[in-house]
């Protein structure tokens, strides 16, 4: 393992898991790197990147949101309709971080699929994006109900 103060302990045996993470849930790390390196890029996608700082700013928004929205209190996902990216990065961490689970419908994938994916889930909320928004009225409709966006 390296030990210096620009990296977490990153582990040379695969076999064996690194104590200091075990127990430890995903959005903490995160938590934790973004307070560590808060002004390093976190994520680069196209000609965008996102900041540590920027990241954590966007996952606590949405997860305030989720949990004012009662995402943590439902035995119901929240369905995460986005494409490959940051932004789908951002939305599983604020999820966890809201206390709830989620499930992702990739919108690449036939319509049939995702409205089978989307009815099977009985999702409590979907996160998607503007671009998407007639996709997914389109799915809702054919489903002949409505989660909350």
């Amino acid at each position: 393992m390296t030990d210096n103060a620009d990296s977490f302990a990153v582990p040379t045996d695969f076999e064996q898991p690194c104590p200091e993470f075990l127990g430890t849930a995903i959005n903490t790390l995160f938590d934790r790197a973004a307070e560590r390196w808060s002004a390093r890029i976190a994520i680069k996608e196209f000609r965008h990147h996102w900041t540590y700082r920027e990241l954590q700013q966007h996952v606590d928004r949405v997860a305030s949101l989720l949990a004012q929205a009662g995402a943590a209190d439902q035995d119901r996902p929240v369905v995460l309709w986005l494409p490959n990216g940051a932004s789908v990065i951002a939305a599983m961490l604020a999820t966890l971080k809201a206390g709830g689970f989620y499930v992702v419908i990739d919108p690449r994938y036939p319509v049939e699929r995702n409205s089978a994916i989307l009815n099977n889930s009985e999702a409590g909320w979907v996160i998607t994006e503007p671009v998407l928004t007639r996709l997914k009225s389109a799915v809702r409709h054919a489903l002949g109900r409505a989660p909350r966006s």
